[in-house]
């Protein structure tokens, strides 16, 4: 496999690889050092980071564009499985942006009814105390908030795949 030598190295890889790795350094340093080492080993946080490690890894591959790389039968086999993946986490990152902008602006870009996507998220209407409400809603955009922050880098990652 010769290297790779083409003027568009300057355009898409190196800089792909330039703003791809500043992202993952984020994540990384938010993670070791805001979770205390992702929560001293917390296993979904670890499969997560390796997600987007090797995520990373598939984009700078689809960057490189080398022919050798990308027509071997098993990469190809792995690309549609890391599209796969992208696609389902980045539509999970959008219903979970969905979902925060429904906490703070509480009705007024999602209505509350029966004809819409009521069933994906729990809904104000499912809890009988109004004490309730304001609690589940301060943790449940806590715990959004937090997963669009520490996973923004992922969802980037995956836009380029």
């Amino acid at each position: 496999m010769k290297p790779y030598a083409g003027v568009e190295a300057y355009f898409e890889l190196v800089p792909w690889a330039t703003v791809g790795g500043i992202l993952l350094a984020f994540q990384l340093f938010f993670m070791i050092y805001f979770n205390n080492g992702w929560a001293e080993g917390n296993i979904l946080l670890l499969i997560m980071q390796i997600f987007t490690i090797v995520q990373f890894a598939d984009s700078i591959l689809l960057m490189w564009d080398e022919p050798e790389v990308m027509y071997n039968i098993v990469y190809k086999v792995f690309r549609y499985i890391f599209l796969a993946a992208s696609i389902i986490f980045n539509f999970i990152y959008i219903l979970f942006f969905i979902n925060l902008m429904t906490l703070v602006y509480s009705g007024d870009i999602w209505e509350y009814n029966e004809d819409n996507l009521e069933t994906l998220f729990v809904m104000r209407s499912d809890l009988t105390d109004e004490d309730t409400w304001a609690i589940y809603d301060i943790f449940s955009a806590m715990v959004t908030t937090y997963f669009l922050i520490a996973y923004a880098p992922t969802f980037a990652i995956d836009l380029v795949i």
